[in-house]
């Protein structure tokens, strides 16, 4: 008789064990509700202050800038044709120098003679386009 009412007390305990399982979950349940009904609440308070077109909008505009930038950065990065040597004609260049083979024009040493001029404005002709 000790053992049925034993069995019985087990039974008992697992029952109520499943229902403190059953009652966890429902409020982890609960738990998982509210956190959703918040992040809808938080969704539509964002989409009331962005819209999909607003964002969208703002997203070709970040394009268009990159794109701009980029165009200008390779623009400014672009090797200027007068930066390009060969390095053969520097070297030919290099050696005229070194043996005095290239002459370099003669840059003019006599005194210029300034001459003071008094016109004025008003004589000055205007020309009507």
């Amino acid at each position: 008789m000790v053992l049925y009412y034993m069995e019985k007390t087990r039974n008992k305990i697992n029952n109520i064990v499943s229902k403190q399982y059953a009652l966890e979950n429902l409020n982890i349940t609960k738990l998982q509700l509210n956190a959703i009904k918040e992040t809808v609440r938080v969704f539509k308070v964002f989409n009331k202050s962005h819209s999909y077109e607003k964002i969208d909008s703002l997203r070709e505009q970040l394009d268009n800038l990159t794109e701009q930038f980029m165009e200008v950065d390779s623009i400014i990065n672009e090797e200027s044709p007068l930066m390009q040597f060969d390095d053969d004609d520097l070297e030919q260049e290099l050696e005229q120098l070194s043996n005095g083979s290239m002459a370099f024009p003669q840059i003019p040493t006599h005194e210029v003679e300034m001459v003071q001029t008094t016109a004025e404005l008003t004589t000055v002709p205007l020309y009507n386009s």
